[in-house]
């Protein structure tokens, strides 16, 4: 949650000249001027914008909702200072979003302009001359579920998973509201043809917790645990009382 500031007047005595505030996890630095930077904090879902005068940092949230599931994940912000406009890419959202900078202001405003989609988790974000831009992405275009076990050392999981590099010509403002309504499509999986829909049937008080221990539940067949990636269920819940883990 920092991003420190090192002086390298002196290469041979490098010091530490300020420490600065930031959201949760921050990944990415581009500077508005000579006074303001912006961070992107990328378990926030947020920008850092700092004052390197004063110190002062505020945070800019990414989502117009506040109620709205978090999973963003900015990481690269850059800015396009012809155009005073600042590109942030959401990892989570397979998409770059767009401010427009006014840099008259102290601080300077960032006003949400929308989005544009990319690859699978853009992960850079370069301005070229002109305004057109360069977005990298890790994981290409993805594979989906594979059903199917692989031994240590396979590399199939590996070679399904290269990224890309997208030229993007400057988008426009219409670009930027027409890809912020393809975006928001793209995600809601939930309206997909074919997703699965959770029903919560009336009077049925055991769903989809059970609140009683009488027995077998006569609503609940099967409970799923979906774990983060790399995580076990020991990892996150062995050392709640009377789970069947290994606390350590």
């Amino acid at each position: 949650r920092q991003v420190k500031a090192i002086d390298l007047t002196d290469p041979g005595a490098p010091k530490l000249a300020a420490t600065y505030a930031t959201g949760k996890n921050p990944e990415g630095i581009a500077f508005l001027d000579a006074r303001f930077m912006v961070v992107a904090a990328a378990n926030a879902d947020s920008l850092s914008l700092i004052d390197r005068v004063t110190a002062e940092v505020t945070e800019i949230p990414l989502e117009i909702d506040p109620a709205a599931l978090h999973g963003q994940e900015p990481s690269a912000p850059a800015f396009d200072e012809a155009a005073s406009r600042l590109y942030v890419a959401l990892g989570g959202e397979n998409a770059v979003l767009a401010f427009d900078v006014d840099l008259g202001k102290t601080p300077p405003t960032l006003a949400r302009k929308g989005r544009f989609g990319t690859g699978f988790w853009p992960s850079g974000v370069v301005v070229r001359a002109g305004g057109d831009l360069v977005v990298t992405t890790l994981r290409g275009h993805g594979g989906g579920p594979i059903p199917m076990p692989f031994d240590l050392g396979d590399n199939d999981i590996g070679e399904r998973m290269k990224g890309s590099v997208a030229l993007v010509p400057a988008p426009s403002s219409a670009d930027l509201t027409a890809g912020d309504a393809q975006v928001t499509m793209d995600n809601d999986v939930g309206h997909v043809p074919g997703a699965p829909a959770v029903d919560c049937p009336e009077g049925a008080a055991d769903f989809p917790i059970p609140t009683t221990n009488d027995g077998k539940s006569p609503v609940i067949d099967h409970i799923f645990f979906i774990l983060r990636e790399n995580k076990n269920f020991d990892s996150l819940l062995g050392d709640m009382p009377g789970a069947d883990g290994e606390p350590t």
